[in-house]
C-alpha cells in the first residue's frame, strides 16, 4: 500500500525511482489479485438459489466462493487478506487515488471475501472494503459505469450471500449517480434502477428484504419520477397473479416495492399515499411471506403516524380507514 501511494502520482522531482516503485507495486498487486482466484467466481442464473420462504432452508443457496483444494483455499484466502489490507492502507493514509487503476479487481475481491461463510471476521472486512471502494472518486476516474457493470455481473451469481453483499456498496453508487453528467453512457440511473429491481425480486428472501430499504432510499433521492416508475413496476408484477400467476418471490418483491413507497412518508400522508395503501391492503391475505410483509408495513405506518394521527386520518376516506384497520389486524376466522 505504501509503494502504491509513493507512485500515485509520481513525484516530479524523482520520476525514475517513482516509475520503478510504481512498476514493482503494480506487479505485486497483480500477483496478489491473481492469487485471490477470482476467475472462478460463480456466474449464472440466480434462479438456482432456493428461497427460504418457498420451502428451501435459508442456507441452501450457499456456494463455495473459494477453491475446493484445502491448500489452494488457504493461499487464496491469504491473498484476499493482502488485497483488503491494500485497500485499508491507502484509504487510511488519505491516498485513495492509488487504488483507482485496480478498482474493479479490488471490488471483485472484496465482494467475494464478503460473501464467504467460513470466516465471519474476514467476511466483515471484505464488506467494509467494498464500501470503501464505492466511496472512491469514481466519477473523476470514469469508474462509476464499470463498477455498476461489475455489480450487475455478480448479481447473476448462484450465491445469494454474494448477491446480498452487493447492497452496501450499491447504496453509495446510488448517491453518486445523482451527479453523473448527462453525457455519461449508459446512464447510471437506468443501470442502478434495473439492478435494484432485480434484487427486489431475488429468489432468496433475505436478499429481497435487504433490498427494500435501499430501493426506498433510491426513490427518495431521485424524486417523483422514480416513485411513479416503481409504482407502475409493482402494479405490473402484482397484476400477473390474476393471469396464471407470477412466482411467489416476484409477487413478494412487488409488495416490497409498495412497502418502499410507504416508507417514504413516515410522518405525513401525501396525496399519493392512500392509493398505495389501498393496493397493499389487497394482498393482506396472500401466502407468507407476503402476508407478513403487508402486516408489518401497516403496523409501522400506524406506529409512525400515531403522534399526528388526528390530522393524518383526515386525509383518508372512511373506507380507507376501515381497510387500514383490517390490514393491521385481520378479522378472526370465527368472527
Amino acid at each position: 500500500a505504501l509503494s502504491m501511494q509513493a507512485a500515485s502520482p509520481p513525484p516530479p522531482g524523482q520520476p525514475q525511482p517513482a516509475a520503478r516503485i510504481g512498476a514493482a507495486a503494480a506487479g505485486l498487486l497483480r500477483s496478489v489479485l491473481a492469487a485471490c482466484r477470482l476467475e472462478g467466481l460463480p456466474r449464472g442464473s440466480a434462479d438456482a438459489a432456493p428461497d427460504a420462504a418457498s420451502g428451501g432452508n435459508g442456507g441452501g443457496g450457499a456456494v463455495l466462493l473459494e477453491p475446493e483444494d484445502e491448500g489452494e483455499r488457504a493461499s487464496a484466502r491469504a491473498a484476499r487478506v493482502v488485497a483488503l489490507a491494500c485497500v485499508r492502507g491507502c484509504v487510511r493514509h488519505g491516498r485513495p487515488q492509488a487504488l483507482l487503476p485496480y478498482g474493479e479487481q479490488l471490488l471483485r475481491a472484496s465482494l467475494a471475501t464478503a460473501a464467504s461463510i467460513n470466516d465471519p471476521d474476514l467476511s466483515n472486512a471484505g464488506r467494509a472494503c467494498a464500501v470503501l471502494l464505492a466511496q472512491l472518486p469514481l466519477l473523476e476516474a470514469g469508474l462509476l459505469v464499470p463498477f455498476l457493470a461489475l455489480l450487475k455481473d455478480l448479481s447473476a451469481s448462484p450465491s445469494w450471500h454474494l448477491r446480498g453483499c452487493l447492497l452496501p456498496p450499491l447504496k453509495y453508487l446510488i448517491y453518486l449517480g445523482q451527479f453523473a453528467p448527462p453525457s455519461l453512457q449508459p446512464p447510471p440511473q437506468e443501470a442502478i434502477q434495473a439492478l435494484l429491481l432485480q434484487l427486489l425480486v431475488d429468489p432468496q428472501l433475505e436478499v429481497r428484504e435487504a433490498a427494500m430499504p435501499v430501493v426506498a432510499g433510491y426513490v427518495r433521492l431521485y424524486g417523483p419520477h422514480a416513485r411513479r416508475r416503481l409504482l407502475a413496476w409493482a402494479d405490473n408484477i402484482l397484476k400477473k397473479r390474476k393471469n396464471g400467476g407470477a412466482p411467489l418471490a416476484q409477487r413478494h418483491g412487488g409488495v416490497l416495492g409498495l412497502a418502499a413507497l410507504v416508507a417514504l412518508a413516515p410522518y405525513d400522508v401525501p396525496s399519493w399515499l392512500p392509493e398505495v395503501l389501498e393496493r397493499l391492503a389487497r394482498h393482506a391475505q396472500q401466502p407468507q411471506p407476503i402476508k407478513a410483509a403487508v402486516s408489518r408495513v401497516f403496523a409501522d405506518f400506524k406506529r409512525t403516524h400515531q403522534d399526528n394521527w388526528a390530522a393524518s386520518r383526515k386525509r383518508l376516506t372512511p373506507e380507507q380507514l376501515e381497510m387500514l384497520a383490517d390490514a393491521e389486524q385481520p378479522p378472526h376466522w370465527y368472527a
